[in-house]
Order: structure tokens, then C-alpha cells, then sequence
């Protein structure tokens, strides 16, 4: 069985740091780079992947993001995809994201390395590479 090799680190781009109070509740904008490769090195096909499971949670533990996003088949394998969530982030805190590749014949990838984030003031994109 041919197993799904990804690794999705999450990459923090730079947050608005307002002067003011930070106003809430905010968007949160996750992007990520569909993998190339299964982990025995075989190039991942054109229309292989089905979707990408995604979950951030506050340090809390409070689950915020818990989908599963379709892989359009006109993305190709290195594409660039993302997602906004509308209104998930709805104090300042630390919020924590993973993320998985499934294909078409439902083979997982692991679990990403973890991303986080620290959220001050309003978040731009957190982006998986």
C-alpha cells in the first residue's frame, strides 16, 4: 500500500499588532502547499488528493477549526490552496493547527508538525509548506 508522505509546517506570517484594543471576533486564513511525494518517494498524481483535514485549537483546548476542505482536481500536486474561517478567533490567545492530506482511496498523511500561533491583535495567514 502506497502510504501519503506530508509534512505541512505551519509557517506564522506577521499578525497586525493594533495600537488599540483588538477587536473580536476575527477571520483566521490557513494556506497550504499540496505535497508532491508519497513516502516512498513516488510523485503524487494529478487528482490523487481528495482533501486536507484541518483543526486549530485554543490553548484552552477549545477546538475553533475542525474541516475537511476539497482538493479541487484543476489544483495539481505543489499547488498552493487555502481557506478563511470566518469569525473563529474570538479572544487573544494561542491557537494551534495540524493538518492532514487524504487521497482519493482515503490514505492519510500523518499529522503536520505543529503551527502556532499567538494572536494579539487581527491574524493575516498562517500558511502550511
Amino acid at each position: 500500500m502506497k502510504r501519503l508522505f506530508l509534512t505541512l509546517a505551519l509557517l506564522a506570517l506577521s499578525s497586525v499588532v493594533n495600537a488599540q484594543q483588538p477587536t473580536f471576533p476575527q477571520d483566521l486564513t490557513l494556506a497550504w502547499f499540496l505535497p508532491t511525494l508519497y513516502e516512498d518517494d513516488s510523485p503524487i498524481e494529478p487528482g490523487d488528493l481528495a482533501n486536507i483535514r484541518l483543526e486549530c485549537a485554543r490553548h484552552t483546548g477549545e477546538l475553533v477549526v475542525n474541516d475537511l476542505v476539497p482538493v479541487p482536481t484543476s489544483l495539481l500536486p505543489g499547488d498552493r490552496q487555502e481557506r478563511t474561517f470566518p469569525d473563529v478567533i474570538q479572544s487573544s490567545g494561542t491557537y494551534t493547527c495540524y493538518g492532514w492530506a487524504i487521497t482519493v482511496e482515503g490514505i492519510s498523511s500523518d499529522a503536520s508538525s505543529p503551527g502556532v500561533k499567538r494572536v494579539r491583535g487581527k491574524p493575516r495567514v498562517i500558511v502550511f509548506e
